[in-house]
């Protein structure tokens, strides 16, 4: 067997491996909204997916008003 051989069947080998499965997850981005977890990502973007989260009426006035000031407490 020719060392061209071997290569040609290493590579058709490795072409028939199934793909592991931590590898073959589709990663999305987070949904419309998302507010990361405090300390974590800008204070201003989590201020507008708030305001985002209310205009589309997710979360109540009352909501609203603590987790703006929960933020604004951040600064």
């Amino acid at each position: 067997m020719t060392a061209k051989t071997k290569k040609r069947e290493k590579k058709q080998k490795a072409e028939k491996l199934p793909i592991p499965d931590h590898q073959s997850k589709t990663v999305h981005p987070p949904p419309p909204g998302y507010l990361p977890p405090p300390g974590t990502g800008d204070i201003v973007a989590r201020l507008e997916n708030l305001k985002e989260l209310f205009d589309k009426k997710l979360v109540t006035e009352e909501e609203y008003d603590k987790k703006r000031k929960e933020i604004l407490a951040q600064l």
